[in-house]
């Protein structure tokens, strides 16, 4: 299991901006300023909590990579794309939705744009993909930039990267999995089961 904190290192540096901006305001009696300050805080420390999630480590099962919401599972031809939609508000953590001997990480650099069409966003947004022997992984981000973490080997579940907000694109061949999920489903990042390996 991953070593879990509080806030998500992506969240510290941020959280302590403006936690000296409070200091600071304090300081010098800006008390609305501060009031203000301190309720963006405690948003930041929501957007970027990380709370501790019981991992099952199920050998065959496939485990959601992310926080959100499922909003298009399409068939196309031998492939399975699974379209996940991550909201500002949902844990960022990323995860690796099956066990894989080796993972190869690529990134496209691009815009975030968050308000496009689908067929915009693929061309021109930027992207970072994971690619396994089982599962290819693809996430646009649309509020900030994405973040990948390396190791050749992982287990289902294991923390691979971050995403505040953003479209994730899991895509697997139809002959592996056994579905278990619908669109419209709410997900949870390594808990959620999408299915189990034929």
């Amino acid at each position: 299991m991953d070593n879990t904190q509080i806030l998500a290192k992506e969240g510290r540096s941020g959280a302590i901006f403006l936690t000296i901006l409070f200091v600071l305001c304090c300081f010098f009696a800006l008390e609305h300023l501060a009031v203000f300050l301190i309720l963006l805080l405690c948003l930041w420390l929501f957007m970027f909590r990380n709370p501790e999630r019981v991992i099952p480590r199920l050998e065959e099962a496939f485990l959601s990579p992310c926080d959100g919401r499922i909003i298009d599972i399409d068939y196309q031809k031998d492939k399975l794309m699974i379209k996940m939609q991550i909201a500002a508000y949902d844990v960022g953590i990323i995860r690796s939705p099956y066990k894989s001997e080796e993972v190869s990480i690529s990134r496209r650099f691009g815009f975030l744009g968050g308000f496009v069409s689908p067929e915009i966003k693929s061309r021109f947004n930027a992207c970072m993909t994971w690619s396994a022997d089982c599962f290819k992984m693809m996430i646009y981000p649309e509020f900030s930039s994405c973040r990948a973490y390396g190791g050749a080997k992982v287990y289902g579940g294991d923390r691979i990267g971050f995403c505040k907000a953003g479209i994730l694109i899991l895509e697997m061949r139809q002959d592996i999995i056994e579905l278990k999920v619908n669109a419209g489903d709410k997900i949870k990042s390594g808990e959620t089961i999408l299915g189990y390996r034929k």
